[in-house]
């Protein structure tokens, strides 16, 4: 029941913060995730650091809560990858197009691929987050979004495990526990020197369950 409440106090707290908030940025993001650990009792715990000026980050994904977990081991500007369909969430699809989420078509890879290559043409900088997996709910699925993105622009391609995310937000229920999440920020990967399917290979085996 407590995880219940806690969920509802976050989602009105985060309603709150975008509501009050005429743009959201960067900064906003990293100020309402120190908060949100704070209010809840939610330490995480951040083993590696990012090397480079930028770079892909892949990382598994079982939780929404990965989100902020990697925002607050993160100290470089994160650009997002995310399903289009996230966009018309109210509130969350505004947040999205503040900070510039790149929207994908996850059923139709002829216009993910467009998206994709769109956004490899930009001036971005710091790190480009792509989950792999796609989805919190399938664990096994491989998506080599993020290595189009780092062979294109010849980008290193970091790993990262996070570790006990599912618990603090569960897949499918409306709960917020307290709690530790460990993000392990893996050897990054250089792309030039490994074909597709090795990259693949290498990530599910440091990253997957």
């Amino acid at each position: 029941m407590k995880a219940f409440f806690n969920f509802i106090r976050f989602a009105l707290f985060t309603g709150w913060y975008i509501v009050k908030s005429k743009e959201i940025d960067e900064n906003i993001i990293r100020r309402w995730v120190v908060d949100v650990l704070d209010m809840f009792k939610i330490d995480v715990e951040c083993r590696g650091d990012f090397k480079d000026e930028r770079f892909v980050i892949m990382p598994n994904h079982s939780s929404y809560f990965d989100i902020l977990a990697l925002y607050h081991c993160s100290r470089v500007k994160l650009n997002w990858i995310a399903k289009k369909e996230l966009f018309k969430i109210p509130l969350l699809g505004r947040a999205m197009k503040d900070v510039g989420v790149v929207g994908v078509d996850r059923a139709n890879e002829k216009k993910a691929a467009a998206a994709l290559l769109r956004f490899v043409k930009t001036d971005f900088s710091g790190g480009v987050v792509i989950f792999p997996q796609g989805t919190r709910k399938n664990k096994t699925a491989f998506k080599r979004g993020g290595i189009l993105i780092a062979k294109k622009r010849d980008l290193p391609i970091y790993p990262v495990r996070i570790e006990n995310s599912a618990y603090i937000m569960p897949v499918g229920k409306l709960a917020l526990n307290s709690g530790r999440v460990s993000v392990n920020i893996l050897d990054r990967i250089d792309p030039k020197e490994f074909s597709d399917i090795e990259i693949e290979k290498m990530v599910r085996e440091k990253v997957y369950d």
